[in-house]
């Protein structure tokens, strides 16, 4: 795969709607949509006043459970690099560079 296909099939993931399977797959959290979150947070909040007026009476009301998306365990990034090429890297003699600074309109070499 070429650069050019990668840049359209980039093009075309970003332009996917939220119901599609593809972003539902990325993203559980969006197996449902606005209205089903809402109709949650309504069943919820009734069960909650029913209690309430219940007198607070019996097993308190569990919300609906809602798509989540999964925990990833985090993975620590280490590179696979030995002590002797760090130090060799840090504290080698830097070479001088040929970086043009710009001074008072003049340009000098640094």
């Amino acid at each position: 795969m070429d650069a050019g296909e990668f840049g359209a099939i980039a093009v075309l993931a970003v332009q996917l709607p939220l119901s599609s399977r593809t972003l539902k797959r990325l993203h559980p959290e969006l197996a449902w949509d606005e209205q089903t979150y809402i109709l949650a947070l309504i069943a919820d909040q009734l069960a909650n006043i029913a209690y309430g007026l219940g007198g607070g009476k019996g097993r308190k009301p569990k919300p609906i459970p809602r798509p989540k998306a999964s925990k990833k365990k985090e993975t620590k990034n280490r590179l696979d690099v030995s002590r002797t090429r760090v130090d060799e890297l840090l504290f080698a003699p830097r070479r001088p560079s040929a970086i043009t600074v710009e001074m008072e309109g003049k340009g000098e070499q640094g």
